[in-house]
């Protein structure tokens, strides 16, 4: 049986709440084709008062 890795909260650095992780659309919207749909960010909770969001990678 394979052990779950537990997951890292990840909070806001400007309001402190927690962020939340989001397609990158999400952010972008529809129309941006340059960007990977695949790709994630962690968007802050209070998105879109608090417009706070860093892109996520992939662990290897």
């Amino acid at each position: 049986m394979k052990k779950r890795k537990k997951q890292t909260e990840v909070f806001c650095p400007y309001c402190g709440r927690r962020a939340v992780l989001r397609p990158i659309t999400y952010v972008v919207g529809e129309n941006r084709r340059i960007f990977d749909p695949d790709q994630k960010v962690y968007v802050c909770s209070a998105y879109p008062a608090c417009n706070a969001y860093v892109a996520a990678s992939k662990k290897i």
